[in-house]
């Protein structure tokens, strides 16, 4: 019988190659990994956006998901927004949108399907694949939320964009904690 893990973690250096900086981790290997027991997913610097969003979907109610330094695509964020019953805390760091416009479409979905989301932190390397719908869903039972902007300037959001993160973060109650682009508007 196979055993299952309710937690994957691949944050672990030895799962980075040294002479180059790249995941040691293959998709299929990432595929083996998860199972419908799997409720946490820490996932560092993989490239493979389609088989990260196979993965997702194999695990069962994920509670928290962090990705960082990896791809993420509109079948990751939709992957995600299947399992947004049970989601708690969401950590998507320094990923590059594979695909990914400023559509609201996947961003709105996942928000509306996460009534229980805690905390949330989006920082995508470059662009800002938000629009202003996207913070419409926002849950309500946000505690914690930070959405940066790439810190060079490519691809960073726009005034009006910031500007409805910030009207939108206003219509939640339980927020104590907000981040917006590199500075702190406050509550």
């Amino acid at each position: 019988r196979r055993q299952t893990a309710a937690v994957v973690d691949t944050l672990h250096l030895h799962m980075v190659d040294k002479s180059n900086g790249r995941s040691r981790l293959t998709g299929e290997a990432l595929c083996r990994s998860v199972s419908s027991e799997t409720t946490h997913l820490f996932i560092n610097s993989f490239k493979d956006a389609p088989a990260l969003a196979d993965a997702i979907s194999r695990c069962g109610a994920l509670q928290v998901v962090t990705i960082f330094e990896s791809n993420v695509s509109q079948a990751v964020v939709e992957a995600l927004a299947a399992k947004g019953a049970s989601l708690r805390g969401l950590l998507i760091d320094k990923c590059t949108p594979d695909g990914l416009g400023t559509g609201d479409g996947c961003w709105a979905s996942l928000f509306a399907a996460s009534p229980g989301l805690l905390w949330c932190t989006l920082n995508m390397s470059v662009g800002w694949p938000f629009g202003a719908q996207s913070w419409e869903t926002l849950p309500t039972s946000l505690r914690a939320l930070s959405v940066t902007q790439p810190m060079y300037g490519v691809g960073a959001a726009q005034p009006a964009e910031v500007e409805a993160l910030a009207t939108a973060a206003k219509r939640l109650p339980a927020l104590k904690w907000l981040k917006i682009g590199n500075a702190d508007p406050g509550l």
